[in-house]
Parts: C-alpha cells; structure tokens; sequence
C-alpha cells in the first residue's frame, strides 16, 4: 500500500502539472501574433486648391466633387512585446479631383468644359506602425504609416477637345496640354490614425496625406507648370478584428 507521503506527492506532482498546463495554454493564449481586420467607413475626400494659367487669357482649375465615400480595406498586423504592433493595409478609396480648362470671355469671365481624366478609384496599400495601451477593458491605440494608390488614368476626352465648340483658337492646344495624360498612375501617401478597441470591435479617426500632387506638371509655350495640390482623406471607420 501507498504510505500516506507517497499519496501526498502524487497529488503535489497533479496539482503541479495542472498549474503548469494551464499556464502554457494561458501562454499559448496570450502568444497570438497574428491579427485580420476588415474595415469600413465613412471618408471625405478632397484635393487642396489649387489653379495654373499661363497668361490673362487661360487657366486650368481643379475641383473636387463627390467627396463622401465610403472606402474598404483589410489590415493585418503582427504583435510585438509591449503593445507594439507592425502592419500592412490594403486599401480602396476615391479620388473625387475633376479638370477644369478655361478661357476668358468678355462679360462672361473663364468658362470651360470639366472633365475627369481618371476612373476616380484608387487601390493601395501601406506599412504601418501601431501602439496600443490596455485601459482596463479598453485598448486604445495609435499608428503611423508610408504607402500609396494606384490610379487609372483614362485619357479618352482629354486627347482633343474639339467636342468643345466656340471657344478662342488657342484654348484648344492649351486644353489638350493642361490635361491629356495629366493624372500620375501613383501616388504615395502618409496614413495617421487613433483609435480604442474593445474585444474584437474597434473603431476610430483615420487621415490620409497624399506627399505629392496626384497630377503631373505639364507644358505649354515653352513653359513648365507644376502642380502642388494635395490628395486628403478624413474619416471615421468601424472594424473587426480576428486573431491567431
């Protein structure tokens, strides 16, 4: 028969493998790395203003319209020590940027046609860093990040603009050159945000700054005409987010 030592020991060396067990699966726990989150929200998007004319007879304007959108992306992040986090975003939104070319007219002042030298959206993507802070049930946490949009430039009405009837001879040259192949295919940008999560639900405030104009310079008499606009978005979003 076991002696009442021997029968201590077995139950000292169960609860220590009990102890022990649960403290690996509460490691293994704790050790998830990974996360998916999928987001959506609400976006106004804008272009700084911004205007060139190469003389008192003619001038290009850029205008926005459309501006509240409704973009989509994914993000996953991998979790380091002390709520650190590095990540990438894939990312869709919209650009709302129209072209204005125009001339003057007497009693009229610049009249012109606008058109839209790109299909709008725009797809990308960024790497970003994230910090979070535990606040009892609530984590609130912020990020930082570098990336960029693709966008489609589409250069179908912008090739000649003969369409367009009535206006002075040399609006014509001067349209042409102020907008036909004038959207950049990409566009870099930096991302900012904050946010607090709870569970697996989260929400915030997320910023996107375009750090060049997402149209190039162009040429007319001679001369080159830069563009210093800005691409801006600002919004809220809602997601979720899945670990393992």
């Amino acid at each position: 028969m076991n002696s009442p030592i021997n029968y201590l020991k077995k139950v000292a060396f169960l609860v220590l493998l009990s102890v022990c067990t649960t403290h690996v699966w509460s490691q293994a726990f704790k050790k998830k790395r990974h996360s998916i989150t999928p987001m959506i929200g609400l976006a106004n998007n804008f272009t700084t203003p911004f205007s060139n004319s190469p003389g008192a007879n003619l001038r290009i304007d850029y205008n926005n319209g459309d501006n509240q959108r409704i973009p989509l992306s994914v993000r996953y992040q991998y979790r380091m020590k002390h709520g650190n986090r590095f990540g990438v975003d894939f990312l869709s939104n919209y650009n709302p940027l129209t072209l204005n070319p125009k001339y003057y007219l007497e009693n009229y002042g610049f009249v012109g046609p606008v058109v839209l030298a790109h299909s709008g959206s725009m797809v990308g993507g960024d790497l970003h860093y994230s910090k979070t802070i535990d606040i009892k049930l609530i984590e609130v946490f912020g990020f930082l990040g570098i990336g960029g949009y693709w966008q489609f430039p589409d250069n179908q009405s912008t090739q000649n603009f003969d369409w367009y009837k009535d206006a002075i001879p040399e609006f014509y040259e001067f349209a042409v050159a102020s907008t036909n192949h004038s959207i950049k295919s990409f566009l870099p940008i930096t991302i900012f945000g904050f946010g607090a999560r709870f569970k697996h639900l989260e929400g915030g405030l997320n910023y996107q700054f375009s750090l060049t104009s997402p149209v190039n310079s162009f040429q007319y008499d001679g001369i080159e005409f830069r563009n210093e606009m800005r691409f801006r978005s600002l919004g809220y979003y809602v997601a979720y987010r899945v670990e393992f």
